[in-house]
């Protein structure tokens, strides 16, 4: 099968490399949400660091900033807005936030690792499931992973 001829390189026209001086452009987060602009979503004052260990350490947001009275996340499209109150939160008229993952087998992999319950919910569909799990705030998330062609 090695009967071709060996390659031979053209020589060296003398051109200086040059560094690439274009910024760099960081990837997005490999989490989206489902949503046609940002979401906003309550949290007691006081829960930031649960929040950014549970967003950041366990579904890859990008790291949270600080917005005001706001706490903020980045998902690959749209960002993920706490604002920030005094407690109770009232979750009663809430519905489920919609958030999809590179990987379900993962993400339980990592809510078992940190200990945080969650449920697994099949929908009407073959091969449809979903992660239901409450985030540090109460709020509820329907995690799904999503497919090679969404």
């Amino acid at each position: 099968m090695s009967d071709a001829e060996p390659i031979e390189l053209e020589p060296s026209t003398g051109t200086p490399l040059r560094a690439d001086v274009r910024p760099l452009i960081p990837e997005p987060p490999p989490v989206r949400m489902i949503a046609v602009n940002d979401v906003h979503l309550p949290a007691a004052i006081g829960r930031g660091a649960e929040l950014v260990a549970f967003y950041v350490g366990v579904l890859n947001f990008a790291a949270g900033r600080q917005e005001g009275d706001a706490l903020a996340f980045a998902a690959e499209n749209v960002d993920l807005v706490f604002d920030l109150g005094e407690p109770p939160v009232n979750y009663e008229n809430l519905s489920p936030t919609l958030v999809e993952v590179p990987s379900l087998r993962n993400l339980r992999a990592l809510l078992l690792d940190n200990e945080i319950a969650y449920e697994t919910m099949h929908g009407l569909m073959p091969g449809t499931e979903h992660i239901l799990v409450r985030d540090p705030a109460g709020n509820l998330l329907a995690i799904s992973s999503w497919t090679l062609f969404s």
